[in-house]
């Protein structure tokens, strides 16, 4: 595997090459130096996903009920 990233870092280094396979290969790098974890594997999830966990559960379903009235409405749709 150390031989592969050897060259990948060559072909990184290589200016003959067009920058976006060159920066695609650098990310390939970086992954493998984060054990293959991505740059915001440590980041807390969406503010959509903790808007409900501030939420109290009796409460979840009027929310809901309004977010719902609200977007039909305006017309959108009944998903958002």
């Amino acid at each position: 595997m150390d031989g592969y990233l050897g060259r990948l870092q060559m072909v990184a280094d290589n200016n003959n090459v067009s920058s976006r396979i060159r920066y695609m290969v650098k990310d390939i790098i970086e992954l493998r130096q984060r054990h293959w974890r991505g740059r915001n594997a440590d980041t807390k999830p969406p503010m959509t996903a903790q808007g409900f966990d501030r939420v109290p559960r009796g409460n979840l379903i009027s929310v809901l009920g309004r977010r719902h009235r609200r977007v039909n409405n305006q017309g959108g749709s009944p998903l958002v």
